[in-house]
């Protein structure tokens, strides 16, 4: 009867530590594993430039224009330069211009609008002004023409449409169809007073992604 329950006992001894050595193995098998960390920065992002120029000066407040010359040509004769008359003035049967470029330096598409103009007043009829919007000078007065309320500059590296021109034209007719007289224009002439434009408003604003 000993035997017998000794064998019993070393049987239940056996048993339990090959659940032992089993259950040793398992945990053993969980904790053999690959495990990293460490810590991710994202990347940064840039916003668009914004830079719109006028005349080679970045549009902001009042832009100074003293570097703007005057084109000035013979009366409805295209580009040629007006004899019997001194540089850098206007007379009758003389006409030209004065060109300011804006360019779109940014990197976003922009409207432009040109507001706030009014023409010179003269007594003499024979002597007009206009402000137009084109992209290149015209060849003569009556080319002169471009809608200043419409006008979208392209981002910079676009093929076309980076940039405009705005042009303040003049044509001081020589003769008259209208029955007024000379006495006008010699009094400007004799006057000898600088022509003032006063300032135009140069609205530019950013195209909306969202429009096609």
């Amino acid at each position: 009867m000993t035997k017998t329950k000794n064998k019993r006992s070393f049987k239940v001894a056996g048993i339990m530590f090959s659940f032992i050595v089993l259950a040793t193995s398992v945990i053993s098998g969980t904790m053999a594993k690959y495990k990293s960390s460490g810590n991710a920065t994202f990347p940064g992002i840039t916003p668009a430039q914004w830079s719109i120029n006028v005349a080679g000066a970045p549009m902001t407040g009042t832009i100074e224009m003293d570097s703007v010359e005057w084109e000035i040509y013979k009366e409805g004769e295209g580009k040629q330069a007006p004899n019997h008359v001194a540089d850098n003035v206007i007379a009758p049967g003389t006409w030209g211009y004065a060109e300011i470029t804006i360019v779109n330096e940014g990197e976003v598409d922009a409207t432009l609008a040109v507001t706030n103009w009014t023409k010179p007043t003269v007594a003499s009829t024979g002597l007009d002004f206009k402000l137009v919007a084109m992209t290149a000078a015209p060849e003569k007065y009556a080319d002169a023409s471009g809608d200043l309320s419409n006008i979208t500059l392209n981002k910079k590296g676009s093929p076309t449409g980076t940039s405009i021109n705005l042009y303040v034209c003049y044509q001081w007719q020589y003769d008259v169809d209208d029955g007024s007289t000379d006495d006008d224009d010699t009094d400007l002439g004799t006057n000898h007073k600088e022509i003032t434009f006063g300032s135009v408003t140069i609205t530019a604003t950013q195209v909306d992604p969202k429009e096609a």
